[in-house]
């Protein structure tokens, strides 16, 4: 949660306008529970969803990082809430994706030209299929250190257009 891709990611909301709401998945540094091979931490993004819509959002923007892309992209396979949904580094060489009801559910996603856990050639033949921009950061690899500038202004760019 704390972190600096996810720090740009909140930064580049912010900047927009947007309210964010940042919570570490079940049995991460020191919060309730353990971890559940994904399948716990979607029902985490879901009491996220449900608590946000009880305090009065009309509209929830979901953005994850990594595992958290992963999570969010199995939460998306069965839910229909969410909008604008961006994705940083989703781990696409180490975790099983299943892409196909995914269609017009993610609007950008974000890897660097040198992510180890992200293949760009995995990652344009996917936003491809989605029908959704993506956009790769020149030199960085899948931690982005020194290139959250870059996280921040596509975000930017995709919100404000």
């Amino acid at each position: 949660m704390i972190n600096n891709v996810v720090e740009a990611m909140v930064s580049a909301f912010h900047e927009q306008g947007f309210s964010t709401l940042r919570f570490n998945f079940r049995g991460v540094e020191g919060s309730e529970g353990a971890y559940d091979e994904g399948i716990g931490e979607q029902g985490d993004v879901l009491a996220a969803k449900t608590c946000l819509i009880e305090k009065g959002s009309k509209e929830i923007a979901l953005a994850g990082y990594s595992f958290g892309a992963w999570v969010h992209l199995n939460v998306l396979s069965r839910e229909n809430v969410f909008s604008p949904v961006i994705l940083v580094s989703p781990a696409v060489n180490i975790l099983p994706f299943d892409f196909s009801t995914l269609q017009g559910k993610v609007s950008l996603i974000i890897c660097g030209d040198r992510d180890q856990f992200s293949s760009v050639e995995k990652l344009e033949e996917i936003a491809g299929k989605l029908d959704c921009a993506l956009k790769i950061v020149k030199g960085a690899d899948h931690f982005f250190v020194e290139r959250e500038g870059e996280i921040i202004r596509y975000i930017r760019e995709y919100l404000t257009a």
